[in-house]
């Protein structure tokens, strides 16, 4: 995430709640990574994405991304429940 999308998490922090911020981030497109949340205001982002997969079931995914020079980030993904049958 740009310093500009940082900028856009934490002012919608004041006016929600670290579940709904971040579920807002998701749902937008955008992939934030464990850093780019906590530079966002938000103390523990591993338990926010938890609880917002165990108490609403959202399908909420960490993968890797490699950058160019070969870096690994891990960033949050939100993606769509798989239907049995």
């Amino acid at each position: 995430m740009t310093k500009t999308e940082i900028k856009k998490v934490s002012t919608m922090l004041k006016n929600n709640s670290q579940k709904q911020a971040v579920y807002a981030v998701l749902e937008s497109g955008y992939e934030p990574s464990v850093e780019d949340l906590k530079a966002a205001g938000i103390a523990d982002p591993r338990r926010v994405v938890n609880q917002l997969r165990n108490d609403h079931g959202f399908a909420i995914y960490l993968n890797d991304r490699k950058d160019r020079r070969g870096n690994v980030t891990r960033r949050f993904r939100l993606g769509t429940h798989r239907r049995n049958g």
